[in-house]
């Protein structure tokens, strides 16, 4: 099957085991348009797809289901970043690398925005006013573009969601002295929208040719703001993104409050440990000796988290990984970034906050029919731990994503991210650029390997029995992959797992309930044995010490 955002709910998420059947076998002689509608007609095909000299929009990326595009009108690009996307029905494929813009599909929608963008009044003035992540929409796609209705619409609740420089100071008790310069949006010049979260520009208050990163969200404001707080707590590490440079503030379109609508960071052109292992996959322009100080430099970044105010990592994984460095690979050094303290995907978070999650995801997504049985045994579990009323939200649900990291006492806690950093060794010394195990919405963006966690083919003997200590628990060693799998730019299911990961996280809860209970019994201490076969960072560094004193 082609993947398509539906899809993906219905394969990626613990509630695909009650999802109904989304995409039922269709008859291959059935004719589903008549011939006046059908893109085999010649007059339904697009005459031409070349945008043109005098084009005024572009787009640079998009999002990771693939309706959510980067669409820049040039005028705005003098300005600072509006965070306007432009959202578009479901197309069902997605796009393979990063060359979003030579897909023909984009040229198509830029010949769409450039005719009707001149076809509105005072468009740059309607546009420059609009508040902070508003949309533009299309309602349906189609190859004549008088077909098309489009809408730029207004959204408040980003700006909504700000809060102005005072207010922070006032809820974070943070000394003066760690607050940084603050910059108003307009001090932005807007050079590409590479992610979501991540703008690329330049400063008005630097030189010109110096390229920075603006960090803003349309989305949940509070993650940002959770991170911007943890940098300015954190004391500086050579192998964790240093403090931002600013505080950038806007004033909101409605009520006139002046809101912190993200912060500027230094941009590192050499891209992420991801890209790198991508660049020099099958090659040998990485030695040993640099994967053993990249991974050397990881593990010291994670203890200086641990002994900080920010007590743990939650999303460890290649993108998050930067590499600094001159032109030469042997340069480089990593740097650990994003601090927003979400969970991680299911590839690379461990098996005891996954399976939280898993029930998580199931009383919230489907409370019609799971609530009670299963968050009933969250509140029970929650109970025996001795946690707090706060962690639950107002409609009694567990909504916070950090909940699965917040129950775990900080051994607990480390071993957890003990697990990560295993997937993340595996990755560096096989020279791949993702575990390739689970099926996430990032699959797509990356190249086909042909090799997947937690097979080993580079990696040295002497290093992956610790690679295996390190990842104790994952589903992967005991052969339960996921039955989906991609081939090309389709997806093969292979059979339903959703039911089987399920049961998994119920008889793991259950176990830790008896355990935390003082009534365990062999079975329980059984499922949970993979928690005291992981080492913790500390035997991870005294390890990787000796093999490089044995064999570099």
């Amino acid at each position: 099957m082609d993947p398509c955002v539906d899809m993906f709910r219905a394969t990626m998420f613990p509630a695909a085991a009650f999802e109904p059947e989304l995409f039922p076998e269709r008859n291959s002689n059935d004719i589903s348009l008549p011939w006046l509608k059908s893109v085999l007609n010649p007059k339904n095909r697009i005459d031409s797809l070349d945008v043109g000299q005098d084009t005024k929009w572009s787009i640079d990326g998009c999002g990771a289901d693939g309706t959510r595009l980067f669409a820049i009108p040039h005028f705005a690009r003098s300005k600072g970043p509006l965070r306007i996307d432009l959202y578009i029905p479901e197309q069902k494929y997605y796009r393979e690398g990063e060359r979003l813009v030579d897909l023909p599909i984009c040229r198509h929608l830029v010949r769409v925005l450039d005719v009707w963008s001149a076809n509105q009044p005072n468009f740059e003035k309607l546009y420059m006013e609009m508040p902070f992540g508003s949309f533009i929409v299309i309602d349906r796609m189609s190859v004549d573009i008088r077909e098309m209705t489009i809408h730029l619409v207004p959204v408040y609740d980003v700006e909504l969601q700000w809060l102005s420089v005072p207010k922070l100071q006032g809820k974070w008790n943070i000394p003066s002295s760690r607050w940084l310069e603050t910059i108003d949006i307009s001090q932005l010049k807007t050079l590409a929208q590479l992610r979501e979260t991540i703008t690329l520009v330049r400063l008005s208050c630097k030189p010109s040719s110096d390229t920075f990163v603006f960090k803003s969200t349309t989305d949940e404001v509070r993650f940002l703001y959770d991170e911007l707080r943890a940098l300015l707590e954190m004391e500086a590490h050579p192998n964790v993104i240093s403090k931002p440079l600013y505080i950038v503030t806007k004033k909101c379109a409605f009520g006139g409050k002046v809101g912190v609508c993200g912060f500027i960071v230094e941009y590192h052109p050499a891209g992420t440990l991801r890209d790198v292992l991508w660049r020099t996959h099958g090659s040998e322009a990485l030695s040993l000796q640099d994967r053993m100080r990249w991974a050397k430099q990881l593990v010291s970044a994670l203890q200086h988290i641990n002994k900080s105010e920010f007590s743990f990592y939650s999303d460890l994984k290649p993108t998050n990984i930067l590499m600094v460095a001159s032109n030469e690979l042997r340069n480089m050094n990593i740097l650990l970034i994003d601090f927003e303290q979400r969970c991680s995907w299911y590839s690379w978070s461990p098996p005891e906050i996954y399976y939280i999650e898993y029930i998580q995801y199931l009383t919230r997504e489907r409370p019609e029919v799971l609530d009670q049985e299963f968050k009933s045994m969250l509140d029970d579990y929650l109970a025996i731990l001795g946690q707090p009323p706060s962690v639950v939200d107002e409609r009694r649900h567990y909504s916070n994503h950090r909940l699965p990291w917040l129950i775990l006492k900080p051994p607990e806690q480390e071993r957890a991210q003990v697990f990560m950093l295993g997937k993340i060794l595996w990755c560096l010394f096989e020279g791949v650029g993702s575990v390739n195990s689970v099926l996430t919405a990032e699959t797509f963006r990356e190249p086909e390997w042909d090799q997947s966690f937690p097979e080993f083919r580079r990696t040295p003997g002497y290093l992956r029995s610790l690679i295996r200590r390190c990842t104790a628990g994952a589903m992967e060693w005991r052969g339960m992959f996921p039955l989906v799998i991609r081939r090309g730019m389709k997806l093969f299911p292979k059979g339903r797992t959703g039911s089987c990961e399920v049961g998994e996280a119920v008889r793991f809860i259950e176990a830790g309930q008896r355990k935390a209970a003082g009534i365990a019994n062999t079975q329980d201490l059984a499922i949970l044995a993979f928690l005291e076969e992981r080492p913790y960072l500390q035997e991870i560094v005294t390890a990787l010490l000796e093999i490089e004193d044995a064999v570099l």
